[in-house]
């Protein structure tokens, strides 16, 4: 009985060509959804492409099953979302901030795999980012923007001075650096701080961050020279005692440890992080930016 169902649909589908061409419509039109909502899903095209590619072309009847499986796949998702959706937009604020894609990015809000999307699209839309610092109640007024040349200038910069519990001297930075600032000094420092000193860092003493200037012994821009980019050179916990890059690094009592840990930890907020396991030139500072650039030296 099943063999004789599938001998009429076949039937059916070589003699009716306006079906043939509907059927082939909507499978193309799924997938084109498909690939227009994750299009900017990089590592995943990537994946895709590495797994699916073979020496010699698909045959046709392989190609269209397999656009026939993504196009149910498509409609089984979209039968799930549908009222989901609905019930979404009847009640708003039901969803926590850190799983909810729309809202509002929240700095003190639990770490998620949406909390970090929202972070990762806040460090590249100023007004994201003003509006999240902001909102966490850091001391980071706003500036204008400098084009100072071709290749100096700050977009979207504030002038930092305090973070979560840390203060810092006068900073003029971009906004996305003092996002990832902020968030290493609350994860990070503190928690590093408490663990091996048993008190808080009261204060991070730093280099600055914007100057116009190249990278030391190059004739490349340094990410200083657009503000994206902070040199950080030690750390006064509350009893008063400062921890020094320079003079602490090459130890092996807590206050190394505790330097090894801020950089460690630092490398899951910058882009680059060097230390003066790196090179002589940064021998008394940490540096972090948000440039070309990645590594954690």
């Amino acid at each position: 009985m099943a063999q004789a169902k599938a001998s009429v649909v076949r039937l059916v589908l070589r003699r009716s060509r306006p079906l043939r061409r509907l059927l082939r419509s909507a499978i193309t039109t799924s997938w084109t959804t498909w690939t227009a909502a994750w299009g900017r899903a990089r590592p995943l095209r990537r994946l895709l492409r590495s797994a699916t590619r073979t020496s010699r072309p698909l045959p046709e009847r392989l190609r269209w099953a397999a656009a026939a499986a993504w196009s149910t796949l498509s409609l089984t998702i979209i039968g799930f979302m549908a009222p989901a959706a609905v019930w979404y937009t009847g009640n708003p604020g039901a969803v926590p901030s850190q799983w909810d894609p729309l809202a509002p990015l929240e700095l003190r809000a639990p770490e998620t795999a949406v909390q970090r999307w929202k972070i990762g699209r806040a460090l590249d839309d100023g007004a994201q980012c003003l509006a999240a610092v902001t909102a966490a109640g850091l001391h980071a007024r706003p500036t204008d923007d400098v084009a100072a040349s071709a290749h100096c200038g700050v977009a979207t910069g504030v002038d930092l001075r305090r973070l979560d519990n840390a203060r810092l001297s006068a900073m003029h930075t971009r906004c996305g650096v003092a996002l990832s600032l902020f968030l290493w000094e609350r994860e990070v420092v503190q928690p590093a701080a408490r663990r091996l000193f048993g008190e808080p860092v009261r204060e991070l003493l730093h280099f600055g961050s914007y100057s116009c200037r190249h990278i030391a012994g190059t004739r490349r821009w340094s990410q200083h020279a657009r503000a994206n980019a902070v040199d950080i050179s030690g750390f006064r916990v509350a009893s008063g005692r400062v921890v020094s890059v320079l003079r602490d690094w090459p130890g092996e009592g807590p206050a190394a440890q505790f330097l090894r840990a801020v950089r460690d930890g630092a490398c899951g907020r910058f882009r680059l992080v060097l230390s003066p396991d790196f090179n002589a030139a940064h021998r008394d500072h940490f540096h972090f930016d948000h440039g070309y650039w990645t590594g954690c030296r």
